[in-house]
């Protein structure tokens, strides 16, 4: 019997690199895309040099230029001038994220797809042929982008960072117990690799910054209890994340662009793929025993009283750091306590110390 399970989670239209569309929900056109990366410079550029650059009438801009907006991108038109995206962004490209991975990881990577929109990036790898035993994608969108059990993930077009990495492990879902906090930790290495100090995990699956939300992670996985599976790890990162588009997330979060200016997301893609490559290894060879020192360093709830929220019930305790299989381990009225994955949650009641 074949088990399809979301472990922890994270949130995550297509176009691939190669210009066709092989997602039939997609929702972005080829001309828009054309349109999208012409105004990503942030610069004013006229109906007429949009028509003459992508090769089509002005009342085609004009329909694709709709479509850019109902997708949430805040145009600006202004008389005279023409249209704007009011700020410059950096369009995602393949081989500039492949140079940032090491050759000797980057041999292991069978396949990597740039995806203009897609419903989820991890749906789309779970929907990819098997043949491949580690394959990427990484998207400038999501319609359908998904959280830890069954929350909405924010992502806008453009600005944050959508990715996701398939693995093959042949020893069974028993062996995967706390492969998310080892992905969290990676995370943590691209950051401050980055410039980025002070970032904090939440046990299981969030990144945060100074007590708000930057990123998260969702792990699914598809085989045998005990023998082959395939896990997809998606990863997803605010970048520079609209305000409009943010109004929507239920509690504190902060993006990149408001802790440090001017940093790279085909950089910052590559290093979270070289550093995701590595651990990979390291995890199948001595699982989260080689993230363990890494994971309490930067653990958010240790010290700090916490809520654990559980259907049916609520439990108030202190965090004592992780279980060598990944639990959560909280003392309550003097007795330590250990809490695994599933349908938990957990609110850290005091700032973090």
């Amino acid at each position: 019997m074949r088990y399809c399970t979301a472990l922890l989670a994270m949130s995550l239209p297509c176009v691939s690199n190669n210009g066709c569309f092989p997602y039939d929900g997609c929702r972005m056109t080829s001309l828009q895309y054309t349109l999208w990366q012409l105004l990503a410079d942030g610069r004013f550029h006229s109906g007429e040099q949009m028509a003459r650059h992508a090769g089509v009438t002005r009342a085609a801009v004009w329909k694709a230029l709709q479509g850019l907006r109902e997708l949430g991108m805040e145009l600006h038109a202004v008389s005279g001038r023409g249209y704007s995206l009011g700020q410059a962004f950096e369009p995602l490209q393949r081989e500039a994220i492949l140079t940032q991975i090491a050759a000797r990881f980057r041999a292991r990577l069978q396949s990597f797809d740039v995806l203009h929109s897609v419903d989820s990036t991890n749906a789309w790898l779970m929907r990819q042929e098997a043949d491949c035993a580690v394959a990427a994608c990484i998207a400038e969108h999501q319609t359908a982008g998904r959280g830890r059990r069954g929350r909405q993930w924010c992502s806008p077009f453009g600005r944050n960072l959508y990715l996701s990495l398939r693995c093959r492990f042949d020893e069974g879902m028993g062996r995967l117990s706390g492969l998310s906090l080892a992905v969290a930790v990676v995370m943590i290495r691209a950051l401050r690799e980055a410039g980025i100090h002070q970032a904090a995990v939440k046990w299981p699956n969030d990144i945060y910054w100074q007590g708000r939300k930057l990123g998260g992670i969702l792990l699914e996985v598809v085989g045998e209890p005990a023998g082959p599976c395939v896990v997809v790890i998606g990863i997803g990162l605010n970048m520079a994340m609209p305000a409009a588009a943010g109004k929507d997330i239920d509690q504190p979060w902060i993006d990149l662009a408001s802790i440090q200016d001017g940093l790279s997301r085909n950089r910052l893609a590559g290093r979270l793929l070289h550093h995701l490559l590595d651990a990979m290894d390291a995890f199948q060879h001595s699982g989260l025993a080689s993230f363990e020192q890494e994971w309490c360093a930067a653990d958010l709830l240790a010290g700090n009283t916490v809520i654990l929220l559980q259907p049916g019930a609520e439990i108030v305790g202190i965090g004592r750091g992780i279980a060598r299989d990944g639990s959560l381990l909280l003392e309550v009225g003097g007795q330590l306590q250990r809490h695994s994955f599933g349908e938990v949650s957990v609110r850290l009641l005091e700032p973090e110390r």
